[in-house]
Parts: structure tokens; sequence; C-alpha cells
């Protein structure tokens, strides 16, 4: 595995973890004080949510690190990762244009929408009035 992916691997687990800790602890901690003990100088609770928490993303990273030890998966990943190698992105002049068409588009068609709301909205209003 190459520094990036287990760079990018290792920070996405940690914000997983972040937040499991924050949803169990905003769910279980509201109703009662579930500390068991504190680590001092750190300022790190370690809680019944924690626990949950790193027990959910315990289980998660197993499953990760089996499914990706699995010859199959691994080729996989790893002709994937060649694959993106071979793709010609577009420079960045290429980029903003594209873009910009994008957004202008978006913009448009939110408008046709909104004016075909408002008349069906007026017409269902006359037809309510009669």
């Amino acid at each position: 595995m190459t520094t990036i992916m287990m760079t990018t691997t290792v920070e996405a687990a940690v914000s997983f973890l972040e937040g499991q800790v924050t949803f169990f602890s905003s769910t279980l901690t509201s109703r009662r004080n579930w500390t068991l003990f504190e680590i001092p100088g750190v300022d790190l609770k370690i809680n019944l949510p924690f626990i949950i928490a790193f027990g959910v993303f315990a289980f998660f990273a197993i499953l990760v690190y089996v499914l990706l030890n699995k010859p199959k998966i691994g080729d996989f990943l790893i002709e994937t990762e060649l694959e993106m190698k071979k793709i010609s992105w577009p420079g960045r002049s290429e980029l903003v244009d594209s873009s910009t068409i994008v957004i202008v588009t978006v913009v448009i068609l939110a408008l046709v929408i909104m004016v075909f709301d408002f008349m069906i909205q007026f017409f269902m209003r006359l037809i309510g009035r009669m």
C-alpha cells in the first residue's frame, strides 16, 4: 500500500471513530453520565459511548482488513489504481470552462422548474376558487 493510501485510510478511520464517539455520546450521555474513568492530562473520558463507538470502529476496521487482504479484491484495487493512472485529466482552463457550463445549466434549469412551479401553483389556486 502506498503512503498516500495509508494516510488516507488512517484519516478516514480517525474521522469515522470521531463521528461514532460524537454520535454515541450525544445519544447516550444526554440521559446519564456514563463516565467510567478519565485519563488525566489528555482530557479523555472513557465512557460507555466511547467503548461502543470503539467497538463499532474495531468491527469495521477488521472487516476492511479482511476484505482488503483477499487476493480477488486486492487485485481489483490494484487494477483500479493502474486504470486511474491512464486517465487524461483535463487542464485548468478546460476544468473551469466545463464547471462554468455545468453551473450555468443547473441555475437555468432551476429557474425553469421554479417558473413551472409558480405556474402550477397559480393554476391550482384558480381551480380552487371555482
